[in-house]
Order: structure tokens, then C-alpha cells, then sequence
């Protein structure tokens, strides 16, 4: 069992690295400057992204989540406010996408096929 808790706690640090490096990377290619909010809520998409299958994925395809996740919660958070929802610190942008976007991850990294494809790339 310590096995799966140093696993989980390896891909889980791996992830935010990702999340905030590609939520960063993104905000700062879109606007030319980085703002805190952006590198937070980088960082909190790819800790949400990871959390269900943290024990599960390996150390590439955590940080690949974390990326994905870091991405989605820079680019959902304008958007939730130009649609005019009320979410003053993205709380709602940052948690609720991703559990429609997890779904898509959890199947597509953690299925068999794939996974014995990229080991061939």
C-alpha cells in the first residue's frame, strides 16, 4: 500500500508542476503577462485533473494531465466571464469543467491500448 501513497504523491506534485508551467506558458503567449490568478488557477485545474486517478497514472502521463488541466482552467476562466457567470475567484471554472474533461483523460491515458502504443513511439 505505501507504494500506491508514494506513487500518488509523486504524480500529484508532477501534475501542479505541469499545470502551472502550461497555464503559465499559455497565459503568457495569449496576453504578455502573467498574472497570480492565472498561475493559481493553472496550478488548482491540474491538482483537480489529477486527483481521481493520482495512483493510477504514471510520472509522463500525470504531468501531460496536469498540462491539459493547467490549460483548461486558464482558457475556461475568461469565458465564464464573458458569458457573464458569476464566479469572482473561478471556483466553478476551475473545478466543475474538469470532471467532463477527466473522463476523457482517465480513458484515454489509462486504457491498455494506448498505453502499449506510446511505449512502440
Amino acid at each position: 500500500m505505501w507504494k500506491y501513497a508514494a506513487r500518488s504523491a509523486v504524480t500529484t506534485m508532477i501534475a501542479s508542476i505541469g499545470g502551472g508551467l502550461g497555464g503559465m506558458s499559455y497565459a503568457w503567449y495569449k496576453t504578455r503577462r502573467l498574472a497570480i490568478s492565472d498561475v493559481i488557477n493553472s496550478i488548482l485545474g491540474a491538482l483537480v485533473s489529477i486527483t481521481a486517478g493520482c495512483a493510477l497514472f504514471t510520472t509522463w502521463e500525470s504531468l501531460i494531465v496536469g498540462i491539459i488541466g493547467g490549460l483548461l482552467a486558464v482558457i475556461w476562466v475568461p469565458i465564464f466571464d464573458k458569458l457573464h457567470i458569476d464566479d469572482p475567484v473561478g471556483a466553478v471554472a476551475v473545478h466543475g469543467k474538469h470532471s467532463y474533461a477527466n473522463r476523457y483523460q482517465y480513458f484515454s491515458l489509462l486504457s491498455q491500448s494506448f498505453t502499449q502504443l506510446l511505449k512502440f513511439l
